[in-house]
C-alpha cells in the first residue's frame, strides 16, 4: 500500500481567506469570551507585528483593518469532509485527521493518473483552485505518511518513501516535537534527551513500553507496519452541500463570484468522483440569521463542468438586487444524476452544434426567465396543425428520418382555384390520421412550385381530389 498525507496548516485560517479575492489582515481568535487571543495569523498580519497568544484587543491596537474571524471547529470539520470528497475522485480510500487533514491510499490509481508526480500534482492543483494549502507526506503507512507531513511542516528536510526498506531510515530522522504526541510525552522526552524516533527505537523495547504506555509503543509498530493500523474510510454523501462563510459582509454582486467559483470547482470534483451530474442547483445568499436570498439553477440536461455553471450563476445574479449584506453562500444539489462527458473533437458536428444550442438556450432562460424563452417541440401527431408544441427544452430534430416539411405553416388552409401554372415536385405524403378525437384528417401532400418560382406544400382531400389547398411555404 502506498499513503499520500494532506496535512492543512492552520486550517481555521485558510478557511477564512478562501472566501475573499484580495489578501487582507486575518488573525484567528480563540480562547474564553473575556480574553480572546491569536491563534493564528496570516503573513500579512504578522508582518504587522502581531504574535500567536497575543491577545485580541493588542492586536486590534496595531491596525484598524484587522479582520478577526472566530475559530468554529465545526466549519472546520466540514471543510474536510469537503476536501475528502475531492480526494474520492483520485482513490476510494480516504481517511481524516480530524481538524488537521486526510489520508488517502493511492496504490491502485497510479496507473489511472499517470504516476504518483502526476497524481500528487492533481490533488495540490484541485486543493489550491478551492483555496487551500497543504503540506504531503508519502509512505507504505498511514502514520508514518501523516508523520512526514508534519514534519515537513516544521521544516524538515524528509524524502518521501514508497517502499517499506526505507522507512526505518527515514522515520529515524524525525525530531520528536513535530509528530503529533502528547505534549507530557513530547515535555518527558526532552527531559530524557531523547530528540528523534530513531532515539526512541534504539531503546529497550520492554522499559520503553513501561515508561511511556503501550499506546506510543503501538504508535511506533504501525508507523512501521508491523502492526495494522485501521482507520473508518470516508464514504461519500448522496448529496452536495458546501458553504463559505464570508470573513467579512458583501454588498456588491461581482464580489460574490469568487466565493461561488470556489465552492462550483468543489461542485465539480465531487460530480466527478461520483460519475454523475446534475439538472438543478439551488444557489443561497445567506443575509444574516433568518434572511436568504435563494434562486435556482436550471439545466436541460445533466451537467458538471464549473465554468458553464458559473455563467447561468453570473446572468442569474445580473438581474438580482441585493437588499442586505451577504455574510455566506452556500450551494446545493440534492438529485445527482448519471452523466456522459462527450469528447473534445476537432471536427464541427451535429451534437456539436446539439450542445452550443442548449448553452444558449440555457444562458436566455436563466437571464430572461423560462416562460419568455420557448421553443417548438415535435408531438406525435402526423396531422402538421397537432404535429408541434412549445416546450421549454431545447428539441432534436432528426432530419434524416422526417419528411421534408415547411416550418411556415398558414393558420389556416387556403383553397386555390386549380393546379394552372404549378409544378409538382415531390410526393405524395400521404395523411390518414385523427380517427381517434374526431378531427380526422386523409390527405396527400405535395412540394409544388408556382409560376413565380415559391415553393409550396400543397394537398387535396381524398374524399375530393379535383380541390386543392396551400398549407405551408418553403423559405
Amino acid at each position: 500500500m502506498l499513503w499520500i498525507a494532506l496535512y492543512i496548516p492552520e486550517l481555521s485560517l485558510q478557511i477564512a481567506a478562501r472566501g475573499i479575492a484580495h489578501e487582507r489582515s486575518i488573525v484567528i481568535k480563540d480562547g474564553s469570551a473575556n480574553h480572546p487571543i491569536v491563534i493564528a495569523a496570516n503573513e500579512r498580519a504578522l508582518a504587522l507585528g502581531i504574535q500567536l497568544g497575543m491577545p485580541i484587543a493588542a492586536a486590534e491596537a496595531l491596525t484598524s483593518k484587522l479582520l478577526v474571524v472566530p475559530r468554529n471547529k465545526d466549519n472546520e470539520t466540514h471543510a474536510l469532509h469537503r476536501l475528502a470528497v475531492l480526494a474520492l475522485q483520485f482513490t476510494p480510500t480516504v481517511t481524516l485527521q480530524p481538524y488537521q487533514g486526510i489520508v488517502l491510499e493511492t496504490a491502485s490509481s497510479l496507473r489511472l493518473h499517470g504516476g504518483l508526480a502526476a497524481l500528487l500534482s492533481k490533488i495540490k492543483t484541485g486543493y489550491r483552485q478551492l483555496g487551500y494549502r497543504v503540506i504531503h507526506g508519502i509512505a507504505p503507512t498511514v502514520r508514518a505518511a501523516w508523520w512526514f507531513a508534519l514534519a515537513k511542516t516544521h521544516g524538515a528536510n524528509i524524502a518521501d518513501v514508497v517502499d517499506t526498506k526505507h522507512l526505518r531510515g527515514q522515520l529515524g530522522k524525525l525530531q520528536t516535537n513535530t509528530l503529533d504526541l502528547p505534549t507530557p510525552t513530547i515535555a518527558l522526552f526532552e527531559m530524557l534527551g531523547i530528540r528523534t524516533l530513531a532515539d526512541c527505537l534504539a531503546l529497550p523495547r520492554t522499559e520503553f513500553t513501561q515508561r511511556f504506555g503501550v499506546a506510543l509503543t503501538h504508535a511506533f509498530d504501525q508507523a512501521l507496519g508491523l502492526q495494522p493500523d485501521v482507520r473508518s474510510i470516508f464514504a461519500m454523501p448522496k448529496a452536495f452541500h458546501s458553504r463559505i462563510e464570508l470573513p467579512a459582509e458583501v454588498t456588491e454582486i461581482d464580489a460574490l463570484l469568487f466565493p461561488i467559483k470556489r465552492l462550483l470547482i468543489e461542485l465539480e470534483g465531487f460530480l466527478s468522483g461520483l460519475g454523475a451530474g446534475i439538472q438543478t442547483l439551488r444557489v443561497e445568499l445567506e443575509q444574516g440569521s433568518k434572511q436568504r436570498a435563494t434562486f435556482k439553477i436550471g439545466l436541460l440536461a445533466p451537467e458538471r463542468d464549473q465554468q458553464r455553471l458559473l455563467m447561468l450563476i453570473s446572468a442569474k445574479l445580473a438581474n438580482l438586487q441585493l437588499d442586505h449584506s451577504v455574510w455566506a453562500v452556500s450551494l446545493h444539489a440534492e438529485q445527482l444524476l448519471a452523466f456522459n462527458g462527450k469528447q473534445s473533437s476537432f471536427l464541427v458536428d451535429q451534437v456539436s452544434h446539439q450542445l452550443a444550442w442548449r448553452k444558449l438556450l440555457e444562458k436566455l432562460q436563466v437571464r430572461l426567465g423560462k416562460e419568455w424563452v420557448q421553443t417548438l417541440a415535435h408531438a406525435n401527431d402526423h396531422r402538421p396543425e397537432y404535429a408541434w408544441s412549445v416546450s421549454h427544452g431545447a428539441q432534436h430534430y432528426d432530419e434524416n428520418h422526417a419528411p421534408l416539411r415547411p416550418l411556415w405553416l398558414l393558420r389556416e388552409p387556403r383553397a386555390i382555384s386549380g393546379m394552372g401554372d404549378m409544378t409538382l415536385l415531390a410526393g405524395p405524403e400521404r395523411i390518414e390520421a385523427g380517427w381517434w378525437d374526431g378531427r380526422m384528417a386523409e390527405r396527400d401532400y405535395y412540394i409544388a412550385r408556382n409560376g413565380k418560382g415559391a415553393v409550396l406544400w400543397i394537398y387535396r382531400q381524398h374524399r375530393d381530389p379535383t380541390r386543392w389547398y396551400v398549407h405551408g411555404v418553403f423559405a
